[in-house]
């Protein structure tokens, strides 16, 4: 979401929470790498120790 003059009107206009947001979708695309059976063990040790 843009904002006039870069004022900050709700948290998504945060660039901490941009990057955020960005890093999830780059954990999201390597967990899709991983095979089906290693999947939610290796995901699930990707998130607990973040």
């Amino acid at each position: 979401m843009n904002t006039v003059n870069n004022e900050i009107k709700t948290f998504e206009d945060l660039n901490c929470w941009k990057k955020g947001a960005e890093l999830r979708r780059e954990i999201s695309s390597l967990i899709k790498t991983f095979p089906k059976d290693e999947r939610f063990r290796r995901a699930n040790r990707i998130t607990i120790n973040t």
